[in-house]
């Protein structure tokens, strides 16, 4: 999963309902990572991520399943309905 991270330091709100939402229904812990795209600091691990997907809003999940090549999706709902 890919989070942003505001120029004042607070989580994005998507990003935070999107944390809440898959907490709520039990799959957290079938996120593997959690990488920032920090307004602050160019180059950081999220804005890499957005780049290479072309991706231009977060939260945004980098999915990987086995004999396909990985995928970027931007719909929370998308991502717990494959957990």
């Amino acid at each position: 999963m890919v989070k942003k991270r505001l120029s004042d330091g607070t989580e994005c709100p998507k990003c935070a309902e999107a944390t809440q939402f898959l907490q709520s229904k039990g799959v957290w812990a079938e996120i593997s990572d959690v990488l920032w795209y920090d307004e602050t600091q160019p180059g950081s691990a999220g804005q890499v991520m957005a780049e290479r997907f072309g991706m231009t809003r977060a939260p945004f999940f980098v999915v990987e399943r086995e004999g396909r090549d990985p995928e970027a999706l931007d719909s929370v709902m998308r991502v717990y309905k494959l957990l």
